[in-house]
């Protein structure tokens, strides 16, 4: 997400990491220097009703890596790999809030990156649309 965003993400020689999550273990910069800076100026708030942290034990390799078809020794790659991202990114501590998972990882590179915070989906959007619980008759 943050790379359709205009973020580049480069190895120690300065090349483009390339796409994927494993890709993440060769991440030695984030430059974040291509977002648009108007982007510092939107309150982003990411709704989601998915609250997995980026790492594990409930993180988004550990959940969705199976459910994509990753074996476990891909699972520990990936986990990894998502691990270095937070570490290099100065962001660890972010990688254990709810919502940095969800997706397989955008969550943290919004809140990282670009300051958003996170909503419950059902919180964040029943209450503009005023939506009640249905009582029972």
């Amino acid at each position: 997400m943050l790379a359709a965003l205009g973020a580049r993400f480069l190895d120690a020689s300065g090349a483009s990491v390339g796409p994927g999550g494993a890709a993440l273990a060769r991440l030695a910069k984030a430059d974040l220097s291509g977002l648009d800076p108007r982007l510092a100026e939107v309150d982003l708030v990411l709704a989601s009703d998915v609250d997995n942290p980026l790492l594990r034990p409930k993180g988004a390799a550990a959940v969705y890596g199976p459910q994509k078809g990753a074996p476990p020794k891909e699972v520990d790659i990936l986990e990894d790999a998502l691990r270095h991202y937070a570490r290099t990114c100065g962001a660890l501590g972010t990688a254990g809030e709810p919502g940095a998972g969800a997706a397989d990882g955008p969550g943290f590179g919004a809140r990282t990156a670009l300051r958003a915070r996170f909503r419950p989906g059902k919180v964040k959007w029943s209450r503009p649309a005023r939506c009640r619980r249905r009582r029972p008759r």
